[in-house]
């Protein structure tokens, strides 16, 4: 059965948030598509077989997808070329995204931004059920 994108997107962002990373799954049920959530604080009921890789999948995570600082190089690299090096020096410190996203926004490029992130996320979240074989809908 198809799995929504919209569905898998919701996935990935809810394993991809906060820290530490490794306190959010999402398991795919390969064949119904049905998405089982799973944290420190879930109370969602998790099946017992969850460990079957052949029957579930877990969700990659953004970091998975090349979807975190080599998305940022890559969109600055392209749509920002001068800021090449500024942006290198903002991510050898914390709070790298918040200071990232300021430059951007004074910039006037933030929007561009999300919408070439939120493109690339669905591109690799298509590219993987396709290796996954796994069938989505859009």
């Amino acid at each position: 059965m198809p799995v929504p994108l919209s569905e898998l997107n919701f996935a990935l962002e809810y394993v991809s948030f906060d820290s530490p990373i490794e306190d959010h799954f999402v398991y795919l049920n390969r064949k119904s598509g049905e998405l089982y959530y799973d944290s420190y604080d879930s109370e969602d009921e998790i099946p017992e077989d969850i460990d079957d890789t052949e029957k579930y999948i877990l969700v990659p995570t953004r970091q998975d997808l090349d979807l975190g600082k080599p998305l940022v190089l890559e969109f600055v690299s392209v749509y920002l070329p001068g800021q090449v090096n500024e942006v290198y020096e903002i991510f050898r410190r914390k709070g790298a995204y918040q200071r990232y996203k300021a430059l951007l926004s004074n910039l006037g490029k933030l929007e561009d931004w999300y919408k070439y992130e939120s493109e690339k996320q669905k591109e690799a979240l298509i590219n993987w059920c396709e290796e996954n074989k796994i069938e989505v809908s859009l």
